[in-house]
């Protein structure tokens, strides 16, 4: 400091240590230390198995959750507890990768009090009695929280894991296959309807592409895509320039629809993957080419609107639907 008290700035030599008061020694010393731990719990979430916690009473229902964890992780840590209070006692202390409970027994307890301790890590509540909208207004807005009803299937269990803890680590849980097909029918929107309830019934990602084109096969609006969408666009601008009053869903999309002979080709990735494939095969192999409507005056082509066993159906835009019985075998 010179004598007008104004500070002067002075190169510091290498090697030069700077001196700073006590308390300031702790200040730095502390945020340095709490930088490191932070980043230090971060890198062993990336590194280390998931630790997840069960809290329920039924151990039958402890024995299910930890069956479909040991099928889903190739190492994890899990700890159980009977009840609340000796949950309590574990998670008042550390953070779990998640959290599994059950409403009106130990979840009604712990919820309030995950609250106030302000978690941020996922707690997943199961509930036979519970809807999923009276679990939410039971545990604060600031929880994580997910719902499953019981009785659940390992598909929706499978799906939650998916979203918290990210794939599988056992290997035949995390397939991904690939099958090429050629259509028998026009994939519309209610064959796309009927494609997207089947997919929906798995966790896997699954995918429907025609080489240009991806969509997610869970989305039944999407399939719209597949097609000659551009062709489409064109025909409904050039009839709303006609008639300014008319909708999307006047227009006949059938001509640019993918139709009976195309070829797509589905992706199923996850731990379901060979069931889903399965299932869409059978969706995409039943019944035999259908090119034209059963009505001879109808140009309309076909479209799949559902199947069994012993029958499909099929609809054409213009209104016209039939039903035919299955000739083949089914489930091949």
């Amino acid at each position: 400091m010179n004598e007008n008290n104004s500070f002067a700035l002075v190169p510091r030599l290498p090697g030069a240590v700077e001196k700073v008061e006590p308390g300031a020694k702790r200040v730095l010393s502390g945020m340095v230390a709490d930088t490191l731990a932070t980043a230090n719990r971060e890198q062993a979430r990336k590194t280390q198995p998931p630790r997840i916690v069960i809290v329920d009473d039924a151990e039958g229902t402890r024995g299910f959750y930890k069956l479909l964890l040991k099928n889903w992780f190739k190492e994890a840590t899990l700890q159980e507890f009977e009840n609340s209070d000796d949950a309590w006692k574990e998670l008042s202390q550390t953070d779990p990768d998640l959290l599994i409970t059950r409403v009106p027994t130990s979840g009604r307890f712990l919820l309030p009090l995950l609250a106030e301790r302000k978690v941020k890590y996922p707690i997943l509540v199961t509930s036979a009695f519970f809807s999923e909208e009276e679990v939410r207004q039971r545990a604060a807005l600031n929880l994580n929280v997910s719902f499953l009803p019981l009785p659940f299937t390992a598909q929706q269990f499978y799906r939650e894991l998916l979203i918290h803890l990210g794939p599988a680590t056992i290997p035949q849980m995390a397939q991904i296959l690939t099958r090429e097909f050629e259509l028998k029918w026009r994939l519309g929107a209610r064959a796309g309807d009927l494609v997207a309830k089947g997919a929906s019934q798995f966790v896997s990602r699954i995918t429907v592409s025609n080489g240009e084109n991806e969509i997610d096969a869970k989305e039944q609006w999407a399939f719209a895509g597949l097609g000659d969408h551009t062709g489409w666009m064109a025909k409904l601008t050039s009839a709303s320039l006609r008639d300014p009053s008319i909708s999307p869903s006047q227009i006949d999309s059938s001509p640019f629809d993918m139709g009976c002979g195309d070829s797509i080709k589905v992706s199923a990735e996850g731990p379901d993957a060979a069931a889903a494939m399965e299932a869409l095969t059978e969706l995409f192999t039943c019944g035999d080419r259908v090119e034209h409507c059963n009505n001879p005056d109808c140009s309309s082509k076909p479209c799949l609107v559902s199947y069994s066993k012993e029958h499909i159906s099929y609809s054409c835009y213009k209104g016209h639907t039939w039903t035919v019985p299955r000739t083949e075998k089914f489930g091949r």
